[in-house]
Order: structure tokens, then C-alpha cells, then sequence
């Protein structure tokens, strides 16, 4: 399965793999629970654009560059897990300057 992938793209899967154990450990140890998960309500927008730009995402990685499933996968959780979280705190801190909360 990963052999078949391209060398540099392994960081994704090995990163997801981490990243798992590393809520797996928080929340075994009771450092993640309910009150540390953010349940803020989210504008149609940002569902909507976060839909289209994943659904890009995968279409690229699994159709154009034919990415085997893992790859994927992979790339589409880093993207929701880590690049997504960023890009919302810096609309939602544009948004709070703006007084539009």
C-alpha cells in the first residue's frame, strides 16, 4: 500500500497515525474532554466553501494525480484536522474585529 505512494507523500499518513495516538493518550489520561472540544456554530459559508475546497482536494489528489486511497485519505484529514482549524481562527479573528460575532 504505501509503497506504491510517492516518497514524500508517507509524511501524511505517519502524521495522521500520530496524531491519533496523541488523542488516544490525552484522552486516556482525561486531558481531552467534552469542555476542550470547541461546539461554536459555524456560518453557511464556511460549511460551504470548506466542502467545495475538500472536495477539490480530493478529486486533485485521487483522480488527477492518482493517489492510492491511503494518500488520500490522509491528505484530506490533514487538510480538515490542521490547515482548515487555522484558516477558521483567522476568519473568525477577522470577524470579531469587525464586530461581526
Amino acid at each position: 500500500m504505501l509503497v506504491e505512494s510517492p516518497n514524500m507523500l508517507i509524511v501524511f499518513p505517519i502524521w495522521n497515525i500520530i496524531s491519533g495516538w496523541i488523542l488516544l493518550g490525552a484522552l486516556r489520561e482525561g486531558s481531552l474532554t467534552e469542555e476542550n472540544v470547541g461546539d461554536e456554530n459555524v456560518r453557511f459559508g464556511q460549511v460551504a466553501s470548506n466542502t467545495i475546497i475538500i472536495s477539490c482536494v480530493f478529486f486533485f489528489c485521487y483522480i488527477f494525480l492518482k493517489l492510492n486511497w491511503a494518500a488520500t485519505f490522509s491528505i484530506c484529514l490533514v487538510w480538515v484536522t490542521t490547515l482548515n482549524g487555522s484558516i477558521n481562527q483567522v476568519s473568525m479573528k477577522e470577524r470579531i474585529k469587525n464586530n461581526q460575532v
